[in-house]
């Protein structure tokens, strides 16, 4: 079963779980939020957490956000577009996303008694020309599949 969860500019957001026999889960998300962005690059992070209420083996996926591409993603302002990525390792090696393209996923499980299990998405904005000021945001899907 998937379930999706809005993460925006790196604002995640929850999703309500579909009535189900057995076990449930649902994902709980907080922002990546970078801040100023410079030359240099700048680095964040954020959480997402499976709350399941049974035994669950579970994959998280990330889709590519507005920019339709894992590499790089793209916040935007209006028109102008800023270059970043999130991450499932802090050595910002690995591209979390769906598992296509050179991406990787998260996956995990959970004992009869359920409970929480916790990923955290390393964000980063890489170095690059200086952005035109604004606010730049960026809306992730968030699947849970069990």
């Amino acid at each position: 079963m998937r379930r999706p969860l809005a993460l925006a500019a790196l604002v995640l957001l929850l999703s309500a779980p579909e009535a189900r026999a057995a076990t449930t889960c649902i994902a709980a998300a907080t922002t990546v939020a970078f801040g100023t962005v410079a030359f240099a690059a700048v680095n964040s992070s954020g959480t997402v957490s499976v709350i399941c209420n049974g035994t669950a083996s579970f994959t998280v996926t990330l889709s590519t956000g507005g920019s339709g591409s894992f590499s790089p993603r793209k916040m935007s302002s209006g028109a102008n577009k800023l270059n970043y990525n999130l991450y499932k390792d802090s050595a910002h090696t690995q591209i979390w996303g769906d598992g296509t393209g050179g991406t990787v996923t998260n996956a995990s499980s959970l004992g009869a008694s359920g409970g929480t299990k916790s990923f955290t998405a390393f964000g980063q904005v890489p170095a690059q020309a200086l952005p035109v000021p604004g606010s730049y945001t960026d809306t992730i899907t968030v699947t849970v599949s069990y």
